[in-house]
């Protein structure tokens, strides 16, 4: 092999060389490509694709759908309603950010006469009430109520730090007047060392039955920390029947729980 031939194959080994190194940068970065939670692939440890494992998201076969235990219409005045279904997370550390609902009302012949949508927070492990106040109906009377959630929901990692440690209390209860216009009253204190902000009340009362009979709702600005607040709820027209017992039900978005 001339000396000419020889120089050319080293060139051309080289050029091989080069080549390999040069797809190799390219391949490897792309076979040891971290996985990642929004890659819309199944990877890394994750459950199913883009949720569970170290994913912020749930899959929806690891979480229990959110429980509708009842929904009812409550007259207020007039033509006006208050509607509330009162629900329950099951899942101990799984919370929705947000999700859209709707109320639909029928009267005795289910023949539809009302609908009332929105959206809310789901906190984990709990009980909540989502409350639309004054539906109009015309002169129609609701006999059944429908709830449902409209959009898929999205089951996130809930901050249990920041839950355990918001805790508003509620006592001193106390419902008056329950012959002419019902007062309830009662104090909300907050024993921590975190401010909590923008809550949200609701109230129900039951009959001797523990069949819900009245509803409404209030808020607080901020119930701040070491603190106590009063809140009330009123009505217009009187209770029916023995009252048996009342509810109170808070609600705030974690965020707004401060030092």
């Amino acid at each position: 092999m001339t000396w000419s031939s020889k120089r050319q194959l080293l060139y051309l080994a080289l050029f091989i060389v080069l080549i390999g190194i040069l797809g190799l940068l390219i391949i490897i970065p792309i076979i040891n490509k971290p996985a990642l939670c929004t890659d819309g692939k199944q990877n890394g440890d994750e459950v199913g694709i883009d949720c569970g494992g170290s994913c912020t998201v749930f899959c929806s076969s690891q979480v229990s759908d959110v429980v509708v235990l009842w929904s009812r219409a409550f007259h207020v005045a007039g033509d006006r309603y208050n509607i509330l279904a009162y629900i329950e997370n099951q899942n101990p550390a799984a919370e929705i950010k947000d999700i859209n609902y709707e109320f639909r009302l029928y009267d005795a012949e289910n023949k539809f006469i009302g609908l009332r949508d929105g959206h809310t927070s789901i906190s984990p492990n709990g009980r909540a009430a989502i409350f639309e106040p004054g539906v109009n109906v015309g002169n129609k009377i609701p006999k059944t109520t429908l709830f449902k959630f409209t959009s898929t929901p999205v089951w996130l990692k809930a901050d249990l730090s920041v839950q355990n440690r918001a805790v508003l209390e509620v006592v001193d209860k106390q419902l008056e007047q329950t012959d002419i216009a019902p007062r309830l009253t009662a104090t909300i204190a907050n024993n921590t060392i975190y401010n909590v902000q923008n809550i949200e009340f609701a109230a129900i009362i039951y009959d001797e039955n523990d069949n819900a009979v009245a509803v409404s709702k209030t808020y607080l600005d901020a119930v701040p920390k070491n603190s106590k607040r009063e809140i009330f709820f009123t009505w217009n027209e009187p209770l029916t029947g023995s009252v048996f017992k009342t509810e109170i039900i808070p609600k705030f978005d974690p965020t707004g729980v401060t030092f």
